[in-house]
């Protein structure tokens, strides 16, 4: 059993006025995790608390087409969420449960070859109106995942997976049957097919999804095809769908050469990922070589070309890329990766044209002593208008982000994450967080921890602040006891 206490300091401001607001709370909540066998648990939580959980990753996210999914963090949500997980779209997606006021989960196996896995939920987000004249306010939506997995034989199974959510009176509903099937030492086969009911509003939408897949992995020759098709209609509130109306394959080949000296090994690939939609209109092809290397060292290399043509708002437009990746690892105390692309791309607006984008980043990771971890990282995106002879800049993005962990004992931990979100079209923000945990076992843990955020004035309400100062937009402090009773009482 897992009690927890929370206490929250917390301010934000009013972006119409610039008033800063601050309010604050106080709530407990539990966790209770039983063992049905050795191989099968029953976790409950409520009202939990994840105000330790590390933020997201920034992502540039300007100038996108299609939603960006972002990676589930809550421990609760995580533990045994692998079970659900299958390669292609739609993705079950656990994200989609905003606000849990309870949740729980069974996971594990029944008997040497079935693994089961049910979660619910009662999520509230969708229920925190402004108004308590909305017919929402207050309301919950009932959450459903499940999962049933029979393996076959070595890195085989069938399996069925079914979600549900319950919002007044909407409904999402999907069921999905699949099979993964080792076929030799060396080659696989998968086919997933999903089928959804969903209700919004009054309107109806019922679609499907499948995927095929069949790839094979030698020491020398590598190829795949990757099939997915994705109805106009499909439409479920529980998992993660970049695009609908689809049908699209992604055929790829590669050779791999052993040189084992210097170069550990190498080899040109080649791939011709191709999108229509159901209207069968050709929406995406392109053709992309590449050529990679692995060196000693632990040092890499790759880069490749493509020639594409992307349809969008009725017009197609012809693009020319060309990226390069690189990483090196030779040092226990530190490490470099980079990656650089360049070429033509579509302005995503009402009025599309075609530009030219450079996309960039660099991670370095330093670990100079067994107590000190360090990354830091830079994610840049530039977009140029080449249509006249006066270049024009439409944004240039950067994103720095840094994380550093210090373990000072055993128990004590402390770790700060700074991100910087500057450049022409960026949101101009800064984020800082700061965490000490100290744990005395695997469940007994006090955190504290501070979070403050800020925003170039003139980005956040121009007729409130006339300059570029950063005034602050969130602050919070934290304070969270989790104790663990174990086995009748022991902790």
């Amino acid at each position: 059993m897992l009690p927890t206490f929370t206490a929250i300091g917390s301010g934000r401001l009013d972006t119409a006025t610039g008033e800063f607001t601050s309010d604050h709370v106080e709530e407990g909540g539990v966790g209770v995790k039983y063992g049905l066998s050795s191989n099968l648990t029953l976790d409950f939580t409520y009202n939990p608390d994840f105000s330790q959980i590390e933020s997201d990753n920034q992502q540039i996210q300007v100038n996108n087409r299609f939603p960006i999914n972002f990676p589930e963090l809550r421990p609760f949500f995580l533990e045994g969420r692998e079970i659900y997980e299958t390669p292609g779209n739609p993705r079950v997606e656990t994200r989609r449960i905003v606000d849990p006021r309870y949740a729980a989960k069974l996971t594990g196996k029944v008997g040497a070859r079935t693994s089961i896995g049910i979660l619910v939920a009662d999520d509230e987000a969708p229920g925190k109106r402004d108004s308590v004249t909305d017919p929402a306010f207050g309301k919950t939506a009932k959450a459903l995942f499940g999962r049933l997995k029979y393996d076959l034989y070595r890195n085989s199974h069938v399996g069925l997976i079914v979600t549900n959510r319950e919002f007044m009176n909407d409904h999402s509903r999907m069921v999905a049957g699949d099979v993964s099937l080792r076929i030799g030492q060396t080659r696989n086969f998968g086919f997933r097919y999903f089928r959804a009911d969903h209700e919004a509003n009054g309107v109806a939408k019922n679609g499907w999804a499948s995927t095929i897949s069949i790839r094979q992995e030698g020491r020398n020759w590598r190829w795949q095809n990757f099939t997915e098709a994705i109805s106009p209609d499909f439409v479920n509130e529980l998992s993660f769908t970049q695009r609908v109306d689809q049908i699209k394959s992604m055929p790829s080949i590669s050779y791999r050469f052993w040189p084992e000296s210097t170069i550990l090994n190498w080899g040109p690939s080649f791939s011709v990922p191709n999108t229509f939609d159901f209207d069968g209109v050709l929406q995406d092809l392109a053709f992309t070589p590449g050529v990679s290397f692995s060196f000693a060292r632990n040092i890499s290399f790759s880069a490749n070309y493509s020639r594409q043509m992307e349809r969008y708002r009725e017009v197609d437009y012809d693009k020319n890329t060309w990226s390069v990746t690189g990483s090196v690892n030779s040092n226990r105390k530190i490490s470099f990766s980079a990656n650089y692309a360049d070429g033509d791309e579509i302005r995503f607006t009402t009025n599309p044209f075609l530009g030219r984008g450079r996309d960039y980043g660099t991670t370095v990771s330093f670990r100079p002593t067994a107590r000190l971890q360090s990354a830091l990282r830079l994610s840049a995106s530039r977009f140029l208008d080449e249509r006249t002879d006066d270049i024009a800049k439409v944004f240039d993005v950067k994103i720095v982000r840094s994380t550093t962990t210090y373990q000072f004992t055993a128990r004590l931990l402390l770790r700060s994450i700074s991100e910087f979100n500057v450049g022409e079209g960026s949101d101009h923000t800064i984020f800082q967080n700061l965490l000490v945990t100290y744990r005395v076992n695997s469940g007994t843990v006090l955190y504290v921890g501070y979070d403050d955020r800020f925003r170039q004035g003139n980005a956040i309400n121009d007729d409130v602040f006339t300059g570029t100062a950063y005034q602050r937009t969130n602050r919070a402090v934290f304070t969270k006891l989790q104790y663990l009773f174990r086995n009748g009482g022991e902790t």
